[in-house]
């Protein structure tokens, strides 16, 4: 059956209170496992990024085509640790 909390109330706004209790009352889940890396620009300038990579899923060191401003194109970025 049917809480009684939620007796005599219509499905649009028992709806509402489900969505608002998710939203303020967060349970801790979901990225657990995602360490943050550094990208280092191969051209030797010392720019980076930073992303997010979780090391269950994605087991190889991540490597990308970004663009360093230092040297105004495209060069590969691979990982490291961040410090």
């Amino acid at each position: 059956g049917e809480s009684t909390i939620f007796l005599g109330l219509t499905l649009s706004f028992k709806l509402y209170l489900y969505r608002y209790i998710q939203k303020t009352f967060k349970m801790a889940k979901g990225k657990i496992g995602a360490i943050l890396v550094r990208l280092v620009s191969s051209a030797g300038t010392g720019y980076t990024y930073v992303k997010k990579r979780n090391p269950r899923k994605l087991t190889q060191k991540l490597a990308f085509m970004k663009y360093d401003p230092k040297v105004d194109k495209h060069v590969p970025f691979f990982e490291q640790k961040m410090k």
